[in-house]
């Protein structure tokens, strides 16, 4: 005889259809008189026979069970059938098992008894050698254990004399996901690589993490971390990162025109490492490279047995690295690639402007604008850098009035396209410190707020030329805004070089994703790229920068 699918919805009739019902009213008579004999109440009965499961007692469960009459009790033949299916998986009776599952919906079911259905079907599962489909159902319970039994329900079994913790014990996640790591261990490689992986899906990672446990390498496992952030596979992760001892650093050649960009680096980084307090420093060593030859350099450095790679620094030869290589270390490149790409033990750290303009945004709107206009220099860096505001201004719900690129005659493009500002809140302008006065002059006479990314202000303070910038708003990191640090030249790139330094440790271990350096609170996405976020903002006063809060 089929199985009656009536336990969830037969509750709610029992128990007036609503929370606003009493229990107590309406009852039929059989829960009265189970009431008023509690020897005689199936629900106690019930109890001892799933305490004795629990206790591994299987025998006196089974004996239990045929002596138990359900036919005067309303409910429990779900509970009965489940109680049925544990006896027959504990006697490995998995295909009897598993055609007792499909007797019964789920899907009508009240929540307890719908977790103990998939604990049991994902057991079963798991017996049958259908290891994959076993874990996919152990992820999905792990979002079922959050729901609570309503009042209602548990009142019908309270009254019925169950025990509660007997019938629907507490699941445990961290049991559910110990079932799942062990099931999914047992899969072999050819097919977990079969299955199709999707960003920040709680199963894919654990198949992700199933696939990297059988080469236990820790980059693997620090990409792992990056595409499947707070993932319950933290628990099961065993591999621990070993100690730095050898840094390879690639710059451009000192002769070229970024070499003494390239050096600032260098100071900063070894600055940084002398104030390690590791006793054991890691070894630096320095690679010159460019993009004809960067393939070999790099090779050079990992046969040289370096743990991790920093560098290069210009994109186009980090574009050269990834064409023609495979990235066997960890790989901190210098700078951030215009395009998405995700290549395992590749990271990207630079000082992005699209960082500071996405900064601006906030503190724009923040500051009350609702409209803004934004003037660029011509050219692909400009132009990413328009299209980043924009993009996050629209996103905020703020309004673009006006949108400019400029050349080299600021005369005849400037004026014309700002004839209209006041019909706009703010100015984002972008523009190097010597040409910032002069365009300054055509924006001036409005009195709108002027807002900056970092490249309008030089980097050390100078009164006498930066006097024009009066009032201009502006984005920087903390090293630069810090008085203290008095760098003549370079000063944001030997900034840099310390950071990169400092991460170095943070990208092996993983332990946190975001951190405070010198350029800025750093965090670092999915895709390995380091962002620069929350930074500081000054206001240029009297031809020197003071810090806004």
């Amino acid at each position: 005889m089929p199985i009656r699918i009536l336990t969830y919805f037969f509750i709610l009739v029992l128990s007036g259809c609503g929370p606003s019902s009493p229990v107590k009213e309406n009852k039929p008579a059989v829960v009265k008189k189970l009431i008023k004999s509690p020897k005689e109440k199936t629900g106690v009965q019930l109890s001892t026979i799933q305490a004795d499961l629990k206790n591994n007692k299987l025998n006196n469960a089974i004996i239990k069970l045929q002596k138990l009459d359900i036919s005067q009790s309303y409910g429990l033949e779900i509970p009965v059938e489940l109680v049925r299916i544990k006896i027959d998986l504990e006697k490995k009776r998995v295909v009897q098992a598993l055609r007792r599952l499909k007797t019964i919906n789920p899907s009508a079911l009240p929540m307890p008894l719908q977790i103990e259905y998939y604990q049991l079907h994902a057991q079963a599962l798991n017996d049958k050698g259908h290891r994959l489909e076993a874990a996919r159902l152990w992820v999905a319970l792990n979002h079922l254990e959050t729901v609570k039994m309503t009042k209602i329900e548990s009142r019908f079994w309270q009254e019925l004399g169950v025990d509660l913790l007997m019938l629907f014990p507490a699941q445990s996640v961290e049991k559910n996901n110990q079932l799942l790591w062990q099931s999914l261990k047992s899969v072999k490689s050819l097919k977990l690589r079969q299955v199709k992986q999707i960003s920040k899906d709680i199963f894919s990672g654990w198949v992700a993490l199933a696939l990297l446990e059988r080469t236990s390498l820790q980059q693997g496992i620090n990409n792992w971390r990056l595409r499947f952030k707070n993932h319950p596979g933290e628990q099961v992760i065993t591999v621990t990162p070993p100690s730095l001892k050898k840094i390879a650093l690639i710059l451009p050649p000192l002769s070229t025109p970024f070499g003494a960009a390239g050096e600032a680096i260098k100071n900063g980084f070894s600055a940084a490492s002398q104030a390690d307090k590791n006793k054991k420093r890691p070894e630096i060593a320095i690679h010159f490279a460019n993009v004809s030859n960067i393939s070999a350099v790099y090779q050079k450095a990992v046969d040289e047995g370096v743990d991790v790679v920093v560098g290069p620094l210009r994109k186009e030869t980090i574009k050269a690295l990834l064409s023609v290589s495979q990235l066997p270390v960890p790989t901190l490149a210098l700078n951030i690639l215009k395009t998405r790409v995700f290549i395992g033990n590749l990271y990207q750290f630079g000082l992005s402007p699209e960082d500071e303009a996405r900064e601006i945004v906030k503190r724009a709107w923040a500051d009350g604008h609702r409209s803004a206009g934004i003037l660029v220099p011509d050219g692909l860096w400009g132009k990413n850098i328009l299209e980043t505001f924009k993009a996050e201004w629209e996103d905020f719900g703020g309004n673009i009035t006006i949108k400019q690129m400029y050349g080299g005659d600021f005369h005849s493009s400037i004026p014309l396209a700002f004839q209209e500002i006041e019909k706009t809140d703010m100015v984002f302008m972008v523009a190097l410190p010597q040409h910032a006065s002069t365009i300054l002059q055509f924006l001036r006479p409005n009195n709108k707020p002027i807002y900056s990314i970092s490249r309008i202000y030089a980097g050390t303070p100078n009164p006498q030329r930066d006097a024009g910038l009066e009032g201009v708003i502006f984005v920087d990191m903390p090293w630069v805004l810090d008085e203290e640090n008095k760098l003549e030249k370079y000063n944001r790139l030997y900034a840099l070089g310390i950071d990169a330094y400092n991460l170095l440790p943070k990208l092996q271990n993983f332990s946190t994703l975001q951190w405070q350096g010198y350029t800025g609170h750093l965090s670092v996405n999915q895709n390995g790229v380091i962002h620069r976020n929350q930074l500081p903002f000054a206001r240029f006063v009297d031809g020197k920068p003071q810090i806004l809060k």
